[in-house]
């Protein structure tokens, strides 16, 4: 599964680094914003101010494992 995930988001930012998006990867449940969406902590409101920010269309992806490790 995590395997998967991780192709997932390597063409996601593959096709985002083509000009076509920017992907901004939700990766907290939380609802900090200290005005970046990085790799080391992106909430889901960082991510959508940043997609905001940012010219053209945009994808916001959910990199957040379920607390009991099962898709629902």
């Amino acid at each position: 599964m995590r395997g998967k995930v991780c192709l997932v988001v390597l063409a996601l930012l593959l096709q985002a680094t083509s000009g076509e998006a920017a992907v901004f990867a939700v990766n907290h449940a939380d609802d900090v914003d200290d005005g970046l969406c990085d790799l080391a902590h992106c909430s889901l409101r960082e991510a959508i101010l940043a997609s905001e920010a940012a010219a053209g269309r945009d994808l916001i992806a959910f990199l957040i494992a379920p607390a009991d490790g099962r898709v629902h």
